[in-house]
């Protein structure tokens, strides 16, 4: 039993570092824990992402290889981010993304790995913190005549979206130096997420009277793609890898002469290939 259990041993060693000495398909070393982690965990891949089902099980793999790799796991709903920065103690999570200081001077937004924004409302700059508190970027921007509105970053980024039903000013781009870069207007922002490796904004929009559309952006403010909804009240959620976001619309009001509303019964779901800039599939779920 023991000569097996070292021959195994050895085989798994040889196996290592024979993958370690491989290349992948396009060409870039491969380490051979990540290849082991990788058949552990799924052997999905990206050509078989074909629906809300199969978004699921790429984004369970690719999310546990990320954090086998180091990177921190994505948030989930019961954690809660704390910084402090200066006598203001800020405590942000999913369902609280913003939070306001006791004197309202500073306005902090949760950011991707546990990153915070906070903006300075007397100085208008925007610190970046990282997950232990300390600041990794700075910049001052201009924020919209009405007040600041969210705020979400990259590492080059600064995006000032001004949102909710009283603000069509859309989203400002501004880089560290506080260059205003670009500005985009689709219409009253409702929701939007940056994406985990910070390349893409996407947000969810729509002006009053038209249509409620999907919108990607690269973070120069390219417009990607445009998806038209059925409605504004929308989940967007990316793979670790940035290739696909599902956008996943919950049950919401219809106007009813009559009722006022009626609440439609289903939740429905796109799943987005966004290195292919389209549409993979378009499902509803009772």
């Amino acid at each position: 039993m023991k000569n097996k259990y070292w021959l195994m041993i050895v085989l798994v060693m040889l196996t290592a570092q024979m993958a370690f000495a491989a290349k992948n398909d396009a060409g870039v070393l491969k380490s051979s824990a990540t290849m082991a982690v990788e058949q552990e965990i799924s052997t999905i891949a990206a050509k078989d992402v074909k629906n809300y089902k199969t978004f699921l099980e790429y984004a369970n793999k690719t999310e546990r290889l990320a954090v086998k790799a180091g990177k921190p796991a994505g948030l989930r709903s019961e954690d809660v981010v704390r910084v402090n920065r200066g006598n203001a103690k800020f405590e942000l999570s999913l369902a609280k993304p913003i939070h306001t200081d006791a004197e309202n001077k500073q306005i902090s937004y949760l950011g991707a790995d546990k990153q915070v924004a906070i903006y300075d409302v007397r100085s208008k700059t925007v610190s970046i913190l990282d997950a232990s508190g300390r600041v990794v970027r700075e910049g001052v921007i201009t924020p919209h005549p009405r007040g600041v509105g969210l705020i979400t970053f990259s590492d080059t980024r600064i995006f000032e979206i001004c949102g909710g039903i009283r603000c069509t000013g859309g989203v400002k781009i501004f880089d560290y130096k506080g260059n205003l870069l670009k500005e985009v207007n689709p219409g009253t922002i409702f929701n939007y997420a940056i994406s985990h490796n910070k390349k893409y904004l996407a947000v969810t929009s729509g002006r009053r009277g038209e249509e409620a559309y999907f919108i990607l952006y690269a973070q120069d403010g390219t417009e990607l793609l445009r998806e038209q909804l059925p409605n504004t009240t929308a989940k967007i959620s990316f793979t670790r890898d940035d290739d696909f976001v599902a956008v996943k619309i919950r049950p919401y009001c219809m106007f009813n002469s009559k009722t006022g509303c009626d609440l439609t019964k289903s939740t429905k779901v796109y799943v987005i290939d966004v290195l292919g800039r389209k549409v993979l599939s378009n499902e509803e779920e009772y």
